[in-house]
């Protein structure tokens, strides 16, 4: 009978502490150093083998994998730090609750491999003493069966686009993370990190121009506590002694303080998150640096990740470094400004990918919102048969002028949109001066126009506050639209 897979550890070898591959004991280790915990440990003659598990959301699949590969493992002994109750997904697993496994067939072996396996918990303090009161139980005699492949979702069809750069700006969270995750499944493309699968776009930049949040919609599945107690990490920036690193604990917070104090026009705010040594640690900080810029009386941040895990680590971090922006301006006494994530590597595990497909099928109701921070225009038929289009920063201080003859619409659209950020604004646009260059517009049509165009409202700007499209025209005695107003910019409902 085969009692441990060739090859085992299966997955997460590297990031394994394999002791004695044939012994009793598995411990995870959650978000605590394995070497930290290994040194409360006096006796290893019955441990097989320790690991962290840092996510409630994919710390069971990894493990699965590796118990249902080793009949040796009879006990799972849950200590360190929790960060992010992974400790519920495991317990509640093990205790009747099975995941779904895409396939029926699983479900009984995993029934009987998890009747072999004594799940404990216990703290720092009582870890060795409970390893020494553990009797050495033989391995049960059930054949292993490699799960790996059939706890993956199957992959749905994408349409692969740039090889590199995506835009995605908002100052709603939630409106944010819709669209993170439908740019990543529809555009992504599939990839590996160690031995999990992923779907990736390569330096994509959000940018968030919010308020600080206390709680997260339930989408996120990340608790008001967990938020919390990481804006008092960021706060503190105490490393724990558990820990190899936390990103607050890296940043120069105050030789960037004092660099901007000194000169509001400096570049030097910036510190350094990843270090050399930080290549021999088998999980080394994503984040690797943070940058600050007054510009226009306002505190700018920008944080370079190498790898960034869009779906469980991007909110919790965008809200860590937002807070730490917000600090870093109250003491200096700027307005916050935005703050922008760079991110080489934005992926989502597959894992995720149920999740994050879910998530898609909601953007469908937030209510399309033309907030261009680009501007806003004025389009106008002249009497002569040329189209005028005044441009407008947000603020209202005209920028530029455009007209043309009627037959050069086409060559106007494409002067004119390159001026936008909002594809949907720029298609709107493009609309209208080909209504404007055709004359198709009429009382009835500008009304049902009118109708139909979307307005929303923006929780981030304000009860009071809706972003939409105030709309204005002139109709002649031949029903023609002679001059068509598309206000894009911030108005009070």
């Amino acid at each position: 009978m085969n009692l441990i897979s060739k090859d085992w550890p299966l997955v997460h070898k590297k990031n394994l502490c394999v002791i004695n591959e044939k012994a009793n004991i598995a411990i995870v280790t959650y978000w605590s150093n394995i070497e930290y915990i290994r040194a409360r440990i006096s006796d290893f003659s019955n441990i097989n083998t320790l690991g962290n598990a840092y996510s409630k959301i994919l710390c069971l699949n990894p493990i699965l994998v590796n118990l249902s590969a080793n009949r040796y493992i009879r006990y799972l002994i849950l200590c360190g730090d929790d960060k992010e109750n992974a400790e519920h997904t495991i317990i509640s697993f093990f205790n009747g609750d099975l995941i779904n496994l895409m396939d029926e067939e699983y479900k009984e072996h995993l029934n009987n491999v998890k009747k072999q396996i004594n799940i404990i918990k216990c703290t720092l303090e009582d870890l060795d003493k409970t390893i020494k009161s553990l009797p050495k139980l033989p391995p049960y005699d059930i054949d292993v069966v490699d799960i790996q492949a059939i706890l993956k979702p199957k992959s749905s069809v994408i349409w692969n686009s740039h090889d590199s750069g995506y835009l995605l700006r908002s100052d709603d969270l939630l409106e944010l993370f819709f669209k993170i995750n439908q740019k990543i499944m529809t555009r992504g493309k599939n990839s590996r990190i160690r031995d999990n699968e992923i779907r990736e776009i390569n330096n994509m930049v959000t940018v968030y121009n919010g308020p600080i949040l206390n709680e997260l919609d339930d989408c996120f599945l990340i608790s008001t506590s967990r938020i919390k107690d990481y804006y008092e990490e960021f706060k503190s920036r105490k490393i724990p002694e558990d820990q190899s690193y936390t990103y607050s604990g890296r940043i120069f917070i105050e030789k960037i303080i004092n660099e901007l104090r000194q000169d509001e026009f400096t570049k030097r705010g910036y510190s350094p998150i990843f270090n050399p040594d930080d290549y021999n640690l088998n999980n080394n900080p994503c984040a690797v640096g943070v940058h600050y810029l007054i510009i226009s009386g306002k505190l700018h941040c920008t944080v370079f990740f190498r790898s960034n895990d869009m779906f469980r680590a991007w909110p919790l971090n965008m809200l860590g470094f937002r807070y730490q922006q917000m600090l870093i301006a109250t003491e200096l006494g700027y307005d916050l400004g935005p703050i922008t994530i760079v991110s080489s590597s934005a992926h989502i595990y597959s894992e995720n990918w149920v999740n994050a497909n879910d998530l898609i099928d909601r953007i469908k109701y937030i209510k399309n919102k033309f907030f261009d921070p680009e501007g806003y225009f004025i389009c106008s038929k002249e009497e002569d048969n040329t189209i005028l289009i005044n441009y407008y920063s947000i603020d209202g201080k005209i920028q530029w002028m455009w007209q043309k003859p009627n037959h050069e619409y086409e060559e106007l659209i494409n002067e004119v949109t390159t001026y936008l950020t909002d594809t949907q604004h720029a298609g709107y646009i493009a609309k209208e001066i080909t209504k404007l260059a055709h004359n198709i517009y009429s009382e009835n049509s500008a009304n049902k126009m009118l109708k139909e165009i979307p307005s929303c409202v923006n929780s981030a700007c304000g009860i009071n506050d809706v972003c939409g499209i105030d709309s204005k025209y002139d109709i002649n005695t031949n029903g023609n639209v002679q001059k068509l107003s598309l206000n894009f910019s911030k108005q009070k409902a």
